[in-house]
């Protein structure tokens, strides 16, 4: 039990909490650490708050307890009642036989399909950057698409309709060619619209294909971050983004005016930095296929481009059109 308080001491929890809140520190402490890691690389220092091990550990030992916790329901006696009265083990069998094959047939197309989606990827052009645009931007065609989004609670176990009207942003291309005439040296642009309103409805958010802020990291990491005042704030706060200070502010030139940096803080409250730059006066903007009222520009802590992001940011703060 011990081990049990000392792991829960270490995720800043009461004992007992929902497994939610768990897995929400864990992989904030995991995306905190790495960022670290990425920040003093050069440094090559091990000294960090919390080492790995101590968070995968105590991780692992709430899981177990948890998982403990969620048998003690299950009463071995009433199972193999029923196990002898139901014929479960033939019945169980029988319908495992079935989902193997039907795992093994969904393994084999889905393996052809990576397959071929690899060999098409690799005839692509290596991208010089990847941008994805996070918050309430719509496209300027104005086209918007109704959807619905069903919710449970234990209150209401029947569920709630909830509508979101949300933008039709089904082609990048476009967004992708106006971007990539800024940088006539680049071969290749990936971009990504996420939309995500200020405004959502609590839990919403979640439900959005495209705005949930987990499926954004996980899916569609980039180099650049576009994003609104509240999109900055969540990816601020979740260690997803480089902090712009010191060396890095260098990079950026003498565009870059103190009234341009945005700080945040981290959602645990341990850390706040400059991690993004208001780029919204940028004249670059307008030629956009896409609108928003602010624009936010951060590099992501995970940046595979991190030079062509700086460059990116320079180029929308100095507004030079004349090579558009």
């Amino acid at each position: 039990m011990d081990e049990l308080k000392k792991a829960y001491e270490l995720f800043s929890l009461p004992e007992g909490a929902a497994r939610e809140e768990v897995e929400k520190r864990y992989f904030m402490f995991i995306r905190r650490e790495r960022a670290i890691r990425l920040r003093h690389r050069s440094e090559r220092t091990d000294e960090l708050p919390i080492h790995s091990e101590e968070i995968h550990k105590a991780y692992k030992t709430i899981l177990e307890d948890d998982g403990q916790m969620r048998m003690k329901p299950f009463d071995s006696a009433e199972y193999g009642k029923y196990n002898r009265h139901y014929m479960f083990p033939v019945i169980g069998a029988f319908f495992c036989a079935i989902v193997m094959m039907c795992v093994m047939l969904y393994g084999i197309q889905d393996y052809m399909d990576h397959r071929h989606k690899t060999a098409e990827l690799a005839k692509l052009p290596p991208v010089d950057l990847s941008v994805t645009f996070y918050g309430e931007y719509v496209s300027r065609a104005g086209t918007d698409t109704n959807k619905e989004f069903h919710m449970q609670s234990p209150e209401r176990p029947e569920g709630d309709v909830f509508e979101e009207k949300s933008p039709r942003v089904s082609d990048s291309k476009p967004l992708e060619a106006d971007i990539l005439s800024t940088f006539p040296q680049w071969t290749s642009i990936k971009a990504f619209v996420a939309y995500a309103p200020s405004d959502i409805k609590l839990g919403l958010d979640e439900l959005l294909p495209q705005g949930s802020m987990g499926d954004l990291l996980n899916n569609h990491p980039s180099d650049i971050y576009i994003m609104d005042q509240a999109s900055f704030t969540k990816l601020a706060g979740y260690y997803a983004l480089l902090p712009l200070e010191g060396a890095n502010a260098d990079k950026l030139g003498s565009s870059l005016h103190p009234k341009l940096k945005l700080k945040a803080m981290t959602e645990d409250g341990l850390e706040e930095h400059v991690y993004g730059i208001d780029i919204s006066a940028s004249p670059l903007l307008k030629g956009l296929p896409i609108a928003g009222k602010t624009y936010i520009a951060g590099i992501g802590s995970e940046s595979e481009q991190p030079d062509h992001a700086f460059a990116f940011i320079k180029k929308y703060l100095d507004g030079d059109t004349s090579k558009k």
